[in-house]
């Protein structure tokens, strides 16, 4: 007896030992830093909120403005779109609202749903009708109509490459939201201020639209790179920080004053920029030949306007294609009759180096010519050791 006793006590021990191992709940994984705040937007409002990790890192509280708390639009937080389907990073299944449709590949909706810019959908009075892939939207004067929410273009692809993500102020009630649709030729980024995290909220994915995300001052006219720039042959002055401006395109005549705007700082040290001076309208030579390096006959050139924010060494190094023979100066004062501070002036085709010193607040107008008629394309850097 006393042996199956302790056999039985045994037993019952370690079945306990096992369930008790047994039931430990699995490690959540981590998705953020407790206690750290991350953007999202608020549905309805251009004004953007924050949502607060909680303190197991495993989810977020609800998105909050200075309003208070507010509905967030899916897929706008910190981190983004998915890249692939609505903005919310999720895809119905085949059938299902504002799941993908072709009727002509027999690619159909649900009962209760039709298929419209690409897209299954249906009449709806609220938001609430769609969630949680979509919003209520008034799309070609039909009243509301279920359309997918979107962060960038890329969340619009699987509906067909007419669909594309837009910006629309016709949202039931009349709020402001970002869906898919096939918008034809009325395509419209979010307006000026509309609050942002990413240059993506504010162009949307798409390349050359200039509408930039300029921090706290939200969507802003302007670029951060090249391709910001509706002219692919321009440039922009911006080193990817500050908010900048498209210059140097074939649309632009800089070969005139004041010419392109270049701006350093102790924040942004670095500028660099291509330019091509045989695309250039005829030139001004009379008020652009510099004074100390002769050019012999009339060149065209570019001009550009540098201005120095923290007083510092400033270097300025052009780098022509092979065959371009160029010539650097630069003035001070003014741009047509300023005074010539220096110029640089190599024998035969080469680059060409100026180095001086700005004070804070400096202007420059820095001259990009060529030597006895010469004319081509070349890169020009810009570079300033702050004192």
């Amino acid at each position: 007896m006393r042996s199956l006793l302790t056999l039985f006590f045994s037993l019952g021990a370690t079945t306990l030992l096992f369930m008790a191992c047994g039931t430990d709940p699995a490690p959540t994984e981590s998705i953020c830093d407790p206690g750290s705040n991350v953007f999202c937007r608020c549905r309805g409002s251009r004004e953007s909120g924050t949502k607060r990790c909680n303190d197991a890192g495993d989810g977020f509280g609800p998105c909050e403005n200075s309003y208070g708390e507010c509905d967030e639009v899916e897929g706008t937080g910190t981190g983004g779109s998915s890249g692939v389907g609505p903005g919310t990073g999720g895809t119905p299944d085949p059938g299902e609202l504002l799941a993908p449709c072709n009727v002509e590949m027999d690619q159909l909706c649900d009962e209760g749903l039709v298929c419209e810019h690409g897209y299954c959908t249906k009449p709806c009075e609220s938001y609430e009708e769609c969630l949680p892939l979509g919003d209520c939207v008034d799309l070609d004067g039909k009243g509301g109509r279920c359309a997918p929410l979107c962060v960038e273009q890329a969340d619009c692809e699987i509906y067909g490459s007419a669909v594309a993500c837009g910006f629309t102020d016709a949202a039931l009630p009349p709020f402001d939201v970002v869906v898919c649709a096939d918008w034809g030729d009325s395509l419209a980024l979010p307006p000026d201020g509309y609050a942002c995290s990413s240059d993506t909220q504010c162009n949307l994915g798409f390349e050359g639209t200039e509408l930039v995300c300029d921090g706290p001052e939200g969507c802003a006219e302007g670029c951060h790179v090249d391709t910001d720039c509706s002219d692919d042959q321009a440039s922009c002055s911006s080193s990817g920080q500050d908010l900048g401006t498209c210059g140097g395109g074939m649309g632009e005549d800089i070969d005139i004053c004041p010419g392109k705007s270049v701006s350093l700082s102790a924040a942004m040290t670095t500028s660099s920029l291509m330019g091509d001076t045989s695309a250039a309208p005829p030139p001004s030579e009379a008020n652009s030949a510099s004074f100390n390096c002769d050019s012999l006959s009339a060149t065209e050139e570019d001009i550009y306007h540098l201005t120095v924010a923290d007083a510092g060494d400033v270097i300025v190094l052009v780098t022509p294609a092979m065959g371009y023979d160029t010539i650097l100066y630069v003035r001070t004062g003014t741009c047509d009759t300023g005074d010539e501070l220096v110029c640089a002036d190599d024998e035969g085709a080469g680059s060409e180096l100026m180095t001086f010193t700005a004070a804070a607040g400096q202007e420059f107008w820095v001259f990009v010519d060529g030597f006895n008629g010469s004319t081509g394309s070349y890169q020009i850097d810009f570079d300033l050791t702050p004192m």
